[in-house]
């Protein structure tokens, strides 16, 4: 199948121009991005890489616990040993080297995401959609992310397939296709599966066009390509069940997280984009006059839907709507496949179709067949796909102006269709804007308080963090900071935000910890809490709260925290992402109102944040709740030490002044 022959005037501007745009934008992200601490988990990853021996980089490695099962990314770990050979594993990295991964990694992000569409008959709306895909905040996350390379591989196979594509036209391009896998399946476990999946697509595609000896060719090429990958991957396949990862082989379980999987496009598409997608699908039932005030109507009806409380919208989609995270993979795809299955726009959008398709389904055995499968399939996963996404999603909006009737009614179609098309571009713009605010708002309180913790005497002292990335961390970075070496006796844990009683819970962290029979002991803690409050009124607070535990087991838990499984302190429940909840809770949360009520303040930090709202549908409910055009709020750090001076301990406001039944001996709390 030969590349659509594309009119130059359709085409928008030149090669030159257009790649000098984008990486002008490439370069403002990356100054914007260019600050002296990042995520606190590559630290975490980089000391894992620091252990693997030398010269194994090629080799599958094993994570310690909490994770489980074994990598194989030997161009990832070559990369992250050449940074610890050069600066160290806990090393702040030099902004001038994060400013050069962002600006250089969004440059080749957006150019291979401009030629593909360019290449795919997206014409003049190449660049745009090109441009708006660099400020997409999973996009963002993977450039600014010391040891993430989603974005590079995403580019990477979007090469490929415009390689694969053109193969037909041009047989040169077939010495190209050796060297970007072997750079795309030497990077990561999921990189590597998304290209196969990419490889199907066009394997059928060819078949369905009538090139089937580049098909026969292709499927050649990818058995070769699969078997030389098994061959050094064998161990992430084979990997004896832990049970304290997963949870056997309960089908639910993998089935929920497998929508959860799905759920991710709705970062990509959102709500505006997909009523879109549907109105393509559903305008040419009724009557013409009728189409206008249809979609208007249904514009009107997304208004009406009742917030969403979104969490982590940098890295994955999370929601407090069961329906938007079971369904939201079908949502978007059942009309963008009813579009390009027309027999009239069949061979136009097959391919792009069968490019979402096909990676999406290609990490299917991550989930259903594993042993101990992930269950954090992040958005940034599916960068691949945003460009054929897209480009579907620019057929559904055509296609809805095609039915929309002249003049009359068709006017306020015409304007409903405008107003979603506004509001799908802006959620990938603000989303952005949101993750580049936050991010800096981070840098600028945590890499204060990460050192005045490292000054205070820390030696036998128990550390608590409320975020699960910074007690992933703080063990391999607290030695690393001013004061030297690890002290004695120093340990740190998890501690869940929403606790249930006035008294510190018994968690597991691969040993198990009685936090307040320890504090009751005379142990000093330190409690690290990092998290983005809530500056506006109680009832907006009350509106953007929401129930974010739609999923049994959502992002990354590994094991259950509360070694008792009943009735505890820690919540009956209790995954990870109870943290999540805090966020516009009550202020403060249950956990800073024991540390409050038993310790002494250290440290208190905050760097005001203003958020646009992303759902600009949902902009009605939110003022009509009291919530900002721009929501206030604060990253705030309070870092508060914890030391049991006898007697009777006094319980929190508002909260239990009994500790429930089976808990630690000690004195009894009482009551203020």
């Amino acid at each position: 199948m030969s590349s659509p022959s594309v009119e130059p005037s359709s085409t928008g501007l030149g090669p030159a121009p257009a790649l000098g745009l984008l990486g002008l934008i490439s370069l403002g992200l990356g100054l914007a991005y260019a600050v002296p601490t990042v995520d606190p988990v590559a630290h975490w990853v980089l000391e894992l890489v620091a252990q693997i021996p030398e010269g194994a980089w090629w080799r599958p490695f094993s994570p310690p616990p909490p994770a489980y099962g074994f990598g194989f990314r030997p161009l990832s770990v070559l990369v992250m040993q050449a940074y610890i050979e050069a600066f160290g594993p806990q090393a702040a990295p030099p902004p001038a080297l994060l400013f050069v991964k962002v600006a250089g990694g969004l440059w080749l992000s957006g150019a291979a995401t401009w030629a593909w569409l360019r290449s795919f008959g997206a014409g003049r709306a190449a660049l745009p959609l090109a441009a708006l895909s660099l400020c997409l905040a999973p996009q963002l996350f993977s450039a600014a992310g010391l040891t993430e390379f989603d974005g590079l591989g995403a580019a990477m196979t979007l090469l490929l397939s415009l390689c694969l594509h053109r193969l037909p036209a041009r047989p040169a391009l077939l010495g190209l296709l050796p060297p970007l896998l072997v750079l795309i399946l030497t990077l990561k476990e999921s990189a590597a599966l998304i290209a196969f999946g990419v490889l199907a697509a066009h394997i059928v595609e060819h078949a369905l066009s009538g090139a089937r000896r580049w098909a026969a060719g292709l499927v050649a090429l990818s058995t070769a390509a699969g078997l030389l990958w098994l061959a050094g991957a064998w161990q992430v396949i084979e990997v004896p069940h832990n049970p304290l990862h997963f949870e056997g082989l309960d089908p639910r379980l993998r089935l929920q997280i497998w929508a959860y999987a799905g759920a991710q496009l709705l970062i990509f598409a959102p709500l505006p984009a997909v009523l879109l997608a549907w109105a393509a699908a559903l305008l040419p039932r009724l009557p013409a006059p009728a189409r206008g005030p249809a979609l208007a109507l249904a514009a009107l009806g997304l208004c009406a839907l009742p917030l969403a409380a979104v969490a982590n919208h940098y890295e994955a989609y999370y929601s407090d709507q069961p329906a938007l995270m079971v369904l939201g993979g079908p949502l978007v795809l059942a009309p963008l496949a009813a579009l390009a299955l027309r027999p009239r726009a069949r061979a136009r959008l097959r391919l792009p179709l069968l490019l979402v398709l096909g990676p999406m389904a290609a990490l299917a055995p991550a989930v259903l067949l594993a042993s101990n499968p992930r269950e954090d399939l992040a958005s940034r996963l599916f960068l691949v796909v945003v460009p054929p996404l897209w480009l579907l999603l620019r057929e559904a909006a055509a296609a809805v102006a095609a039915q929309l009737p002249d003049g009359g009614p068709g006017r306020l179609g015409q304007a409903a269709r405008g107003a979603l098309i506004g509001a799908a571009a802006w959620a990938a713009l603000a989303g952005g804007l949101n993750a580049t605010a936050l991010h800096r708002a981070r840098n600028a309180v945590d890499s204060t308080g990460t050192v005045i913790l490292a000054q205070q005497p820390l030696r036998g002292a128990l550390v608590m963090f409320d975020q699960f990335g910074l007690f992933r961390t703080g063990h391999e970075l607290l030695p690393h900071l001013p004061g030297g070496a690890l002290p004695d006796g120093l340990h740190h844990m998890f501690c869940p935000t929403q606790l249930r009683w006035a008294a510190l819970p018994t968690l597991n962290h691969n040993q198990r910890t009685d936090a307040e029979q320890e504090w009751r002991q005379g142990r000093t803690i330190y409690l690290y809490s990092l998290g983005l409050r809530s500056l506006e009124g109680a009832p907006a607070r009350a509106a953007l709260h929401g129930d974010l535990r739609s999923l049994r087991h959502p992002f990354g838990v590994f094991h259950p925290l509360n070694v008792e499984g009943g009735p505890g302190p820690a919540p009956a429940q209790n995954p990870l992402e109870d943290a999540r909840a805090a966020t516009y809770g009550p202020d403060p949360d249950p956990l800073a109102r024991i540390a409050a009520a038993r310790g002494q303040e250290r440290l208190r930090l905050a760097a005001r944040v203003w958020l646009l709202p992303v759902q600009l549908h949902e902009l009605p409910r939110r003022l009509a709740a009291g919530v900002g055009l721009l929501e206030d709020a604060e990253l705030r750090l309070v870092l508060t030490e914890l030391r049991y001076r006898g007697g009777p301990v006094r319980a929190p406001a508002g909260m239990p002044t009994q500790r429930p039944p089976g808990g630690p001996p000690g004195p009894p709390l009482s009551p203020r």
